[in-house]
């Protein structure tokens, strides 16, 4: 009974998230992130394995690319997820998504760049119109990493050393980039939110005004202190700086 009633409580909290953007779809990832709500948009497939410190991949049999097409046609949308006790977020969250929206928006700007003759001798016929992007489009596109402050710096440079060999492996996988560039007029970037974030209500801003398509990363479930992640109180807020400044919040210490 207290499990069911801990579930009951985290989707409070989810759909109070939901309602801040509702016209952001809600995305389950499976299995855990479909306790959390009565109704989702769709679902994916997102491993916190895939994240692990020493297992770190991107695996072309769980592309979710189902998800970047729906951020592209929405603006974004939500991503649900749980984790165990005494954690805020899944690895999925930390480090397999991050992962997954800068390899998509390396690929997309490498796309663009082909397209745009950018780099290369330009040959006629070339021009900016082959993607429906321009010079000026392919330059400013963020294709750098995103994680959350409190995955090692080390780490960050694990993942770093190895995004463009992920990157070569979703090109030449068959997958069709032209199609998701199309539709992504803007790049992905995660963005953290857990029970452990405040939100100003009256400062809730409108993500269209935001320069990047966002993935609002939720974890449902309520966490205890986490000693791999929390040192003095001010790491929390440290942790969630990014979010400070995008989403106009502050965090609460642990």
């Amino acid at each position: 009974m207290a499990m069911v009633s801990s579930i009951h409580e985290d989707s409070i909290f989810v759909s109070e998230i939901a309602q801040l953007w509702p016209e952001l779809p809600l995305v389950a990832n499976m299995r855990c992130g479909l306790w959390y709500a009565k109704k989702f948009h769709s679902s994916c497939y997102f491993k916190s394995t895939d994240g692990h410190t020493n297992n770190l991949s991107f695996n072309t049999s769980r592309l979710n690319l189902h998800v970047a097409t729906l951020a592209g046609q929405r603006g974004g949308c939500m991503i649900v997820d749980s984790t165990r006790k005494g954690k805020r977020f899944p690895d999925s969250m930390s480090k397999t998504i991050p992962i997954w929206t800068c390899v998509l928006n390396r690929a997309i700007l490498n796309y663009r760049n082909k397209m745009n003759g950018i780099n290369k001798p330009k040959e006629g016929g070339t021009s900016a119109q082959n993607c429906g992007t321009t010079v000026q489009e392919s330059l400013e596109w963020d294709s750098s990493l995103h994680l959350p402050l409190w995955v090692p710096d080390t780490e960050k440079i694990r993942i770093d050393s190895k995004l463009n060999e992920w990157v070569k492996v979703l090109e030449t996988s068959g997958v069709d980039i032209a199609s998701i560039s199309s539709l992504l007029k803007k790049p992905l970037r995660p963005l953290w939110i857990s029970q452990k974030t405040v939100i100003w209500l009256n400062e809730v801003p409108d993500y269209h005004d935001w320069d990047f398509t966002p993935i609002i990363l939720i974890s449902a479930s309520a966490s205890t202190v986490d000693p791999t992640i929390s040192g003095a109180s001010a790491s929390v807020i440290t942790s969630l700086s990014v979010l400070s400044k995008l989403l106009h919040i502050t965090a609460s210490h642990l």
